[in-house]
């Protein structure tokens, strides 16, 4: 599980970086997503709260 979450972090910096984040999201694997989310909310690059 720690492998999968420094693969799933290493990602976000990558899509962040590339100003892909919205674009990713938009993918179907539902539960890749959903870490991702958590992961990029947990970081501040996206606002949940709204």
């Amino acid at each position: 599980i720690m492998q999968q979450q420094q693969r799933l972090a290493h990602i976000l910096e990558i899509v962040q970086d590339l100003i892909a984040l919205f674009i990713l999201l938009a993918a179907e694997l539902i539960t890749f997503i959903l870490d991702l989310v958590c992961l990029a909310s947990r970081r501040g690059y996206l606002k949940l709260d709204k």
